[in-house]
Formats: structure tokens, sequence, C-alpha cells
């Protein structure tokens, strides 16, 4: 199993063609890639997902992340309080920077282990949830 950027890439062997063959298995998109080894399967994936993320940007898309790339919740983590995935920032900062009239930009160089798009995906997720009830 590789990570990178918060994505997973699970790995399995492909003996027709004699090579590893690995999926980006958090997405809701379809994104592979192959290496002889180690080295260059987290090298591919990698390229992969840089790919990904161009296009994304090109067609104007925000990356589909699954909420568990976004949001964690650990009791050996602020005893629960919801963080971004991958650090110990309560997503309760970025709100809080939001109310005060702080841009999402000061608020990412205050916590540079938070990324754009972890940020952009919770605010979705969040204004999602919000207009839910309004919608039905």
């Amino acid at each position: 199993m590789f990570e990178y950027k918060g994505y997973i890439g699970v790995v399995d062997y492909d003996p027709e063609i004699d090579l590893f063959h690995g999926t980006v298995i958090n997405t809701q998109d379809v994104i592979t890639f192959y290496g002889a080894s180690v080295t260059e399967l987290r090298d591919e994936m990698q390229k992969s997902l840089e790919v990904y993320f161009e296009v994304c940007e090109e067609q104007g898309e925000h990356l589909k992340m699954k909420q568990e790339q976004v949001i964690n919740q650990d009791p050996e983590i602020h005893e629960g309080t919801p963080v971004f995935t991958g650090t110990r920032v309560p997503v309760r900062t970025l709100i809080d920077h939001l109310k005060t009239g702080e841009s999402l930009d000061y608020f990412l160089e205050g916590f540079p282990s938070v990324s754009r798009k972890q940020a952009i995906a919770f605010l979705e997720f969040a204004l999602t949830q919000a207009i839910r009830p309004q919608l039905r």
C-alpha cells in the first residue's frame, strides 16, 4: 500500500505482463499505475495522481475527496475533536478563522499541514450538509 497527498494506492501482481498493477482506492475516479519495483510503483502513482490533479484543475473540477481524506476523529487526537486528516488541526479552526474575516490563504499559511484541497472539500461538505434540509 502506498500513500501520496492523502490518496491510497493498493498493488497486485499481474503475471500476464510481469508487472505490478496499482489502483488508487479512495477516490470516486479510476486512477491506475504500473511498475516493476517499489520505487517505480511509488513514482508512477505520484505521476498518475499529479496528472489527475492537473486534469481536474484544467476542467475546473474540484478533486473528489472522500470524507475520510478530509476529516478524522480519533480519541487519541484532541479527545476525538474532528481534525483535518493527517494533521492535529481541528476543522473548527478553519471556521473560526473565516468567521473573523481571515482568508483561506491566511489560514493555510498558518496551518501548512492542511492542504488547500482538504480545506475546500471540507467547506463544500459543510455547505452540502447545511442546504440538504432545504432541498427536500
